[in-house]
């Protein structure tokens, strides 16, 4: 057996670019929480197909644990960047303190379980999304080989070119 786990993976087809980077609020406001600096663990389509490929193909890889990530993963500040050039559009995002949204999410916490007698656990669910993790495709390269050939600029291009194309069929 062999573990994969794809970063977030982008390309033709995908109908929001933003998900996984920012969160969205309302209309065309997204956030992002401590200035952006969390990496996005970004892998193209076709790349992420091509690795998996070269996974099982390679006996070398079974019982092997594998990230799939473009080694050149931006800051989501960095993606907003590049997706506000590539889309020639203005977005807004805002960037919200981590403390502030637990002290948001604890009070809606402690709020619903008193008026509506539900638990809900959002601020795991934060936690999660501000987790500062590094991901590493360095065993993946040793193992078969791969390198992402597709880098983020020009699969995000085509991402949002393929999004026009099907918002005026």
């Amino acid at each position: 057996m062999t573990i994969t786990r794809p970063g977030i993976i982008y390309g033709p087809g995908m109908a929001n670019p933003l998900n996984g980077v920012a969160v969205h609020i309302k209309g065309g406001m997204w956030a992002v929480f401590d200035g952006g600096i969390k990496q996005v663990p970004l892998i193209h389509v076709n790349d992420c197909a091509r690795a998996l490929t070269m996974i099982c193909d390679s006996k070398k890889c079974v019982n092997n644990i594998y990230n799939l990530v473009d080694p050149v993963s931006p800051s989501q500040k960095e993606y907003l960047a590049i997706y506000r050039r590539l889309q020639n559009k203005k977005i807004r995002v805002i960037s919200i303190p981590s403390i502030l949204a637990k002290f948001i999410l604890v009070s809606a916490e402690i709020a619903t379980r008193f008026l509506l007698r539900k638990r809900i656990n959002m601020v795991a669910r934060l936690s999660r999304a501000l987790k500062k993790s590094i991901y590493n495709s360095d065993s993946l390269k040793s193992d078969t080989g791969f390198e992402a050939s597709i880098n983020l600029e020009d699969g995000l291009g085509v991402t949002i070119a393929n999004m026009s194309e099907i918002s005026t069929k």
